[in-house]
């Protein structure tokens, strides 16, 4: 596989998360009603969870840094080799 494949199918891999975060989005926007911008409701959805976390007593900060060490390794084939 060369590194154009290899940034075509990271990129269509990430675009999948992405839809996929947009119809949870959409869900929670569904049962709380609040805003239609996808920023405002990605910041009260955080919000909630972390809520949930503090409630469950899970480290926040934790989830915190594990996603974005998967965020990081999931876009490092596309900007790697876009460069």
């Amino acid at each position: 596989m060369n590194k154009n494949q290899e940034v075509l199918i990271a990129k269509q891999a990430n675009d999948q998360r992405a839809l996929i975060a947009k119809q949870v989005l959409l869900f929670y926007r569904a049962i709380n009603p609040n805003d239609e911008d996808i920023a405002t409701l990605s910041g009260d959805l955080i919000t909630d969870i972390r809520h949930l976390c503090d409630k469950e007593e899970i480290d926040f900060s934790n989830i915190m840094e594990r996603s974005d060490f998967h965020y990081n390794a999931e876009t490092e084939d596309e900007q790697t080799n876009l460069k």
